[in-house]
């Protein structure tokens, strides 16, 4: 499952037959929508710091038992990561 916020993205993966949400993944609603109370692992592959740092605190609020995988673009990035405990 993929949540992307760019509908051109969101249209090409729907139509290689991914199942796809769109809109902001850093809101409940999407995650809950998406299945996240279900999911074993969310990798968070954001463009910036700020919305994967978002979407890290909403997961561990809303989602307590959902492994998170973040990729991180520099070294203070990784850290801030690594201080959110992902």
């Amino acid at each position: 499952t993929f949540l992307d916020g760019d509908s051109d993205r969101v249209d090409l993966l729907r139509k290689i037959g991914l199942k796809v949400y769109y809109g902001d993944a850093a809101r409940y609603d999407l995650l809950h929508a998406a299945g996240a109370a279900d999911a074993r692992v969310l990798v968070i592959a954001l463009d910036t710091a700020e919305q994967r740092l978002a979407l890290i605190h909403t997961a561990q609020k809303h989602f307590p038992n959902l492994r998170l995988l973040a990729r991180a673009e520099d070294w203070f990035d990784g850290y801030d990561v690594v201080d959110a405990h992902v």
